[in-house]
C-alpha cells in the first residue's frame, strides 16, 4: 500500500518536508493484512532536509530510503505495524527535519480485528520488497432531490483537491458520477439548474468511497443562491480587458497585495477554507514577477505567513495555501493591524497597494468601529482595502460593505467554485488597470 502523507501544521508554520494525505489509516487489520505502508516524503525547499530524529508508537516500525532529501527532492518512507491488541488504535508520529522549526506529525490508525504476537518482522527493507507504486482508489457521487429522494441526472459533479478541478462530469441514468482518484481529501460541489447548489469536502479511502449529494429543487428563480449583481463591480463583468487573459505591465500597474485572510473555525463551516483555496489557485497562475504577495492569517491569534515574495514564486504560494487549516476564534482588529503594518513596510510608489480581506465576516460588533477607523487610516496612506465575502451570513455582508464604503473600498462574495475562479482575479485586475 502506498500513501502519500501532509503534515498537520499548527497556524502559522509552513511545511518544508510535504506529504498529503494528514493521517495513515491501515484499514481492518485480519489474519491476511500486510501491515506495510510506503509513503513519500517530498522536501519543497531549497535546503538539504536531514532526518534528524523521529518517534514512532511503540506498534510501528519504520525504514526510510534515506535520511537526507535533497531540495525539491523525495524520499521513500515504508511503516510496518505490528498490532499488540485488537480494536480501533488512533496514535501520533513524529519526525525531526534539519529545515523546520517544528516537527512533521501525522497520525496512525488501524482497526485490528486479528492479532499474533508470534508472528512480528521487522519493517521489511527495500530490497527485498520494492517500493509499492500507488493505487488509485474508486469513488462514485450520487446526486438526489433532497425532497423526493429522486436521483438526478445530468448534474454537475466536480471533485478539488487544493483549489484544482481533478474531475467534472456529469451524472449517468443512475444519477451518479464513478471514477478512480488517489486518496485522500477533496472538496466536491454539484449543480444544477433549477436546483440550488450543494458541496461537502470528503476524506477519500477505502472505507469512505460513496458520497450523496442533495440538492434542493427552486421553486422560483429568487430561490437559487446566486450572488446579486451589484456585488460584482460592474467593470468585471463588461469590460474585456479585465475578462481577458492579458495582464501585462502595459496595462496594468505592479502590485503589492496583502491577503488578510481569516482562519477561524467558522471558515471550516461551509466548506468556506475549501472555495478560499479555488481562488487562490486561480489567482496564482496569473501573477506576474513585479507582483509581491504577502499573505497574513488571523483567528485566535495573528500570523505573517508569507511575506513580500514574488508573484512567480507559486511553489510556496500554493504550498501555504494547500495546508492552511481553520481553527479558533476571530481575533480581526489584530489581523488588520499586522496586515497594514506589512503594507506599510513594503509599499510600492507608482503601484497597486492593497489589502484584501477574506472571510466570513463573523467580526465581533466591538470590533467593526476599530477595523473601520484602521482601513480609513491605510486609504489616507493610499492603501486600498477590498472585502471578499465566503458564503457570510446577510448580517456579516452587511458589515463588511459598511466597512468597504467606509473606506471607499470594493466588497465582493463568492458563494461557489465559479464565483472563486474570478473574484481575487477580477478585483486585482481592476485595482490595478492603468488609466
Amino acid at each position: 500500500m502506498l500513501l502519500t502523507i501532509s503534515a498537520v501544521l499548527s497556524a502559522g508554520v509552513f511545511s518544508q518536508v510535504v506529504m498529503a494525505p494528514a493521517n495513515v489509516d491501515f484499514g481492518t487489520i485480519d489474519r491476511h493484512s500486510e501491515r506495510v505502508v510506503d509513503l513519500v516524503l517530498t522536501n519543497n525547499s531549497d535546503k538539504n532536509a536531514v532526518l534528524l530524529r523521529y518517534e514512532f508508537p511503540p506498534e510501528y516500525t519504520f525504514i526510510v530510503s534515506s535520511k537526507e532529501i535533497v531540495p525539491r527532492g523525495t524520499i521513500n518512507l515504508r511503516v510496518k505495524f505490528n498490532p499488540r491488541s485488537k480494536g480501533v488504535t488512533g496514535q501520533t508520529a513524529m519526525m525531526w527535519f534539519s529545515n523546520m522549526s517544528k516537527p512533521l506529525e501525522f497520525g496512525l490508525s488501524a482497526t485490528t480485528e486479528y492479532v499474533d504476537n508470534a508472528d512480528n518482522p521487522a519493517c521489511p527493507d527495500f530490497m527485498s520488497r520494492p517500493f509499492m507504486e500507488v493505487n488509485n482508489q474508486p469513488i462514485t457521487v450520487e446526486v438526489r432531490d433532497i425532497l423526493t429522494n429522486q436521483i438526478i441526472t445530468n448534474a454537475r459533479v466536480r471533485i478539488f483537491s487544493h483549489g484544482s478541478i481533478i474531475l467534472d462530469r456529469t451524472t449517468d441514468q443512475m444519477g451518479q458520477v464513478q471514477s478512480e482518484i488517489h486518496p485522500g481529501y477533496y472538496f466536491v460541489h454539484s449543480e444544477k439548474t433549477g436546483y440550488a447548489e450543494a458541496d461537502t469536502s470528503l476524506y477519500l479511502n477505502r472505507r469512505s468511497d460513496f458520497l450523496v449529494l442533495y440538492l434542493e429543487q427552486a421553486t422560483s428563480l429568487q430561490d437559487i443562491q446566486v450572488p446579486p449583481a451589484e456585488e460584482f463591480p460592474t467593470a468585471n463583468e463588461e469590460n474585456p480587458v479585465l475578462t481577458s487573459s492579458d495582464f501585462s505591465i502595459d496595462r496594468f500597474l505592479p502590485n503589492q497585495i496583502i491577503f488578510l485572510l481569516d482562519v477561524s473555525a467558522s471558515m471550516k463551516q461551509k466548506e468556506r477554507l475549501e472555495l478560499v483555496k479555488v481562488a487562490f489557485k486561480d489567482l496564482f497562475e496569473m501573477l506576474r514577477p513585479q507582483d509581491r504577495v504577502s499573505l497574513i492569517t488571523f483567528s485566535s491569534e495573528s500570523d505573517v505567513i508569507l511575506e513580500n515574495i514574488k508573484g512567480t514564486d507559486k511553489t510556496d504560494l500554493s504550498s501555504v495555501v494547500n495546508e492552511l487549516k481553520a481553527e479558533g476564534m476571530t481575533a480581526s482588529v489584530k489581523g488588520f493591524q499586522v496586515a497594514y503594518s506589512i503594507a506599510k513596510k513594503h509599499f510600492i510608489t507608482q503601484a497597486n497597494n492593497q489589502v484584501i480581506v477574506i472571510s466570513d465576516g463573523m467580526f465581533g460588533n466591538a470590533d467593526q468601529q476599530t477595523l473601520i477607523k484602521l482601513a480609513v487610516k491605510a486609504k489616507e496612506s493610499h492603501v486600498k482595502t477590498s472585502l471578499l465575502s465566503v458564503r457570510g451570513t446577510e448580517v456579516a455582508n452587511e458589515n463588511m460593505k459598511i466597512l468597504a464604503v467606509a473606506c471607499r473600498g470594493n466588497h465582493f462574495r463568492i458563494d461557489n467554485p465559479d464565483d472563486a475562479t474570478r473574484a481575487l482575479r477580477n478585483e486585482i485586475k481592476q485595482s490595478c488597470l492603468k488609466p
